[in-house]
């Protein structure tokens, strides 16, 4: 190997420092990567992968400096992290260029719009191990809401970050290898340093965010440890501290209606089964008109509150706006508010744009007006009373920052004139160069008698005066040859070379110190962060809410009320409503004085659909919505559990029946009287008489317990509303017709014994040949059954009289023992 280049080496050190990112080398106009990294990156980013010169061996690929955030997107939403290494001096020729990293991008710190999508949440979360006991932090990048939780297993922590739906998942090295590689999508293992107890509550005092209470919890201690290590987390990789993080609360203290992972995948809430946005209650729901305003909707679906009176007013603003029809006026105001909650992680982590403070002030010149009208209008009193007014700020960024400023700090003219007298000194002497270089121009013009002469620059050569080779004019001594191009020589003057020093030293100063005074404003916008987190927090949920009236008008949606009974009259569900082309056909839901309905029917009948509905229908109730019904009572729940549709968990080596029978671990291990529990076919995957008998065992349980909906096709569980009091029959009705099974997709009350197996099979396409061995062989069990019936109560009334007959008095122990052998071989026989 050829020796290393003092580039070489500086990037080496660099990358030994940085292991485990994609390191981004700064070398001029491109950021370079080299030997695995540039084999990794080439194949992610479809990019050329070359080599560092004909005489090196050393992988190497670029991309182009400008273009960078696109290609950066791509890796971490692979789930790598890139560390960008930036030039911190000017290029001088001779001299190695000095470089560091600035930052370390990963997919739950990107908050730039490029790298991620508007709508999702970045949540950064972080799980340690110590002792037997797990401790858990979540903290939501977008909003800095903060959270603490004290699993007690494995499975539960998991679940939790699950739910959260974890952007990146920090471990403590006790934990190394107890996940696969691909179980969450980020997973980086931190030294043991990061996850400091002492630490950790010194630097959360510090920051104000943690009650004495908490404090003094012994039961949070290990999640405090996973708190500071999210914070040391983002100190390292973003070289700054987060100034807007919320005061930690606990999972206790959130009072939520509990949906588990389960619960949101079964209902198909946020993503569908595909795992896609499409066609989901977030998609039926989402009218909002901005990114604050979509991700708040998904927070709301995922934990809606149990808060009585938050629930009551969001459905009474609901009301209002759709009554006075004040949604399209909303809309107009909420459509021109940008994302506020982003801009404000960017101004915290100090990697905020010019254009983030102008939009962040234009956001300030609007929210009066929306609030006037709220006011106007009688909506959202109670808020609008405790919010803060930031006109100090508005006022501040009115005077400090122009207009349209540039996208980049780097390319000047972003503090107003007038802000700074300094600054303005420094545009002065611009302005002069300026002018001089003008008076240079209309001199040469004259004499040269060129009346299109120019003076022009760029950054290779500077300042220079572009003459054609077609004019025949004799150049001037003075004129200083710079560059000859095909069609034009280019020339410069000691007079421009002067102005040019002049220039590029001004300019450099006055950039310089752009940057000193918006670092300044962004210290002075961090210092009243939480509460402009709260204000954007208060435009998000108008959002929402109006949202929430924009679908219940169109899809004429009503006004749930709440109770000590659920009633819901011609409930629909209201994914299904919107995007299938047939009209949807309503059921009612009522338990009748019951707690378990028993539900039977044909394959594609709905019963899964009915049960998805009614437990959609109460969650949009807590979120605060109108409910897809013509009358809706809705009872008040704790949890919502449901066991529908398991499949293989392949990658922990489970089968469909093992998942099943989790699922009802979780269920029949946690819920309470004042849960609503849905079970789906329960028993599949095991032996007929298996399956049976543990659907019985559950249904009996939940029964006790619990408001049910247990779907099944084991009709001998319908005997069960006989023997038990909480139990009543219901099934989606259908009919036979040619051959041909008609779904009615209507709820009656009693019970159906025919599945409609073959029937289903045949109008999938089933070959006609399958289908008629079917039919035959289903004759022929249901004629074996009733053999096999008939025969076993006769042969068992046989032996049950000759057993009635035998006088035990008169028979010595010799012929009882042979009387049991003869009846014992008589049984051997008939099975």
């Amino acid at each position: 190997m050829s020796k290393e280049t003092p580039m070489m080496k500086q990037y080496l050190e660099i990358k030994n420092e940085n292991k485990e990112h994609f390191l981004f080398y700064r070398m001029g106009d491109f950021y370079e990567l080299f030997f695995e990294d540039a084999v990794k990156a080439s194949k992610i980013l479809n990019i050329t992968l070359t080599k560092r010169s004909k005489t090196s061996e050393i992988p190497m690929a670029g991309i182009p400096f400008h273009a960078a955030d696109n290609y950066i997107a791509k890796i971490i939403n692979e789930g790598y992290t890139v560390a960008i290494c930036e030039q911190t001096e000017e290029a001088k020729k001779g001299s190695l260029v000095k470089r560091k990293v600035t930052r370390i991008i990963t997919p739950a710190t990107a908050s730039e719009d490029n790298y991620v999508n508007s709508e999702d949440s970045l949540h950064l979360c972080a799980l340690s191990y110590t002792k037997n006991k797990f401790g858990l932090a979540s903290l939501n990048m977008s909003n800095g809401e903060f959270i603490v939780y004290n699993p007690e297993t494995l499975e539960e922590a998991t679940e939790i970050l699950r739910k959260i739906d974890a952007s990146e998942v920090l471990l403590s090295e006790s934990l190394k290898g107890i996940f696969s590689e691909n179980y969450f999508k980020s997973i980086h293992y931190l030294h043991n340093d990061f996850f400091n107890l002492s630490k950790s509550e010194k630097y959360l005092t510090k920051k104000n965010v943690i009650s004495k209470e908490l404090k003094n919890n012994d039961c949070f201690k290990e999640s405090l440890k996973s708190a500071g290590a999210i914070c040391n987390y983002i100190q390292y990789t973003q070289k700054a501290e987060l100034s807007y993080l919320k005061e930690i609360k606990t999972n206790i203290e959130l009072n939520q209606l509990k949906l588990d992972s389960t619960t949101l995948k079964n209902l198909e809430l946020i993503k569908n089964s595909n795992g896609e946005v499409h066609k989901t209650l977030f998609t039926t729901l989402n009218e909002t008109d901005s990114a604050m305003g979509a991700r708040l909707l998904k927070e709301w679906i995922s934990n809606p509150p149990l808060d009585r009176k938050e629930i009551k007013s969001r459905l009474d603003n609901v009301e209002h706006i759709i009554n006075e029809y004040l949604d399209e006026d909303l809309s107009i105001f909420l459509s021109e508010i940008y994302d506020i909650e982003r801009i404000l992680t960017r101004v915290s982590l100090k990697t905020a744009k010019p254009r983030d403070l102008s939009n962040l002030r234009n956001f300030l010149r609007l929210t009066p007006k929306i609030i006037d009208f709220l006011k106007e209008n009688g909506l959202f009193e109670n808020e609008i009373n405790q919010l803060d007014d930031f006109s100090s700020l508005k006022y501040l960024l009115e005077e400090s920052i122009v207009e349209h400023p540039p996208v980049l700090l780097r390319n000047g003219e972003v503090i107003k004139e007038g802000f700074n007298k300094e600054l303005d000194k420094l545009k002065e002497s611009l302005d002069s160069s300026n002018d001089a270089i003008f008076d240079i121009e209309e001199k040469e013009k004259k004499r040269l008698g060129l009346s299109k002469l120019k003076v022009s620059y760029n950054k290779a050569i500077g300042l220079y005066i572009s003459i054609s080779k077609n004019k025949n004019i004799k150049i001037p001594k003075s004129y200083i040859l710079k560059q000859e191009l095909k069609s034009e020589m280019r020339y410069t003057l000691s007079e421009l070379n002067k102005i040019e020093e002049k220039k590029i030293t001004a300019n450099s100063k006055a950039i310089t110190f752009e940057k000193i005074i918006f670092d300044e404003i962004l210290d002075k916008i961090n210092k009243i962060i939480n509460p402009l987190n709260v204000y954007a927090n208060f435009f998000a949920k108008i959002d929402v809410v109006n949202s929430f009236a924009k679908v219940s008008r169109t899809m004429k949606y009503v006004k749930p009320s709440f109770g000590d009974k659920t009633e819901v009259i011609n409930g629909r569900h209201p994914v299904i409503e919107k995007y299938s082309k047939d009209k949807f056909i309503p059921n009612d839901f009522n338990l009748k004085n019951n707690k378990l309905i028993l539900l039977t029917g044909t394959n594609m009948g709905g019963k899964s659909t009915y049960m998805r509905q009614n437990a959609i229908i109460f969650i949009m109730a807590y979120m605060g919505c109108f409910v897809p019904a013509d009358k809706a009572c809705i009872k008040y729940i704790d949890r919502i559990f449901t066991r529908i549709g398991s499949g293989d968990n392949l990658s922990e080596g489970e089968s469909t029946f093992m998942v099943e029978m989790r699922e009802m671990s979780t269920i029949l291990n946690n819920c309470t009287k004042n849960s609503f529990v849905l079970v789906d076919e329960v028993g599949r995957g095991t032996s007929t008489y298996d399956g049976l008998s543990l659907a019985d065992s559950f249904a009996n349980e939940l029964a006790n317990f619990c408001d049910t909906i247990f779907s099944t096709h084991y009709f001998e569980l319908t005997n069960l509303e006989n023997t038990h009091k909480n139990i009543i029959n219901m099934y989606m009705d259908s009919m036979k017709f040619r051959d041909n099974i008609i779904f009615l997709h209507k709820i009656e009350e009693g019970s159906v014994d025919q599945s409609h197996g073959i029937e289903i099979a045949k109008m999938a396409g089933i070959p006609k040949n399958i289908i008629s061995n079917a039919n035959y062989k289903l004759n022929q069990l249901k004629k074996n059954d009733n053999i096999n019936g008939k025969l076993g109560i006769e042969e068992n009334l046989e032996i049950i009289n000759k057993i009635k007959d035998i006088n035990l008095d008169l028979l010595s122990e010799n012929e009882v023992l042979k009387l049991l052998k003869n009846i014992q071989n008589n049984l051997n026989e008939r099975s």
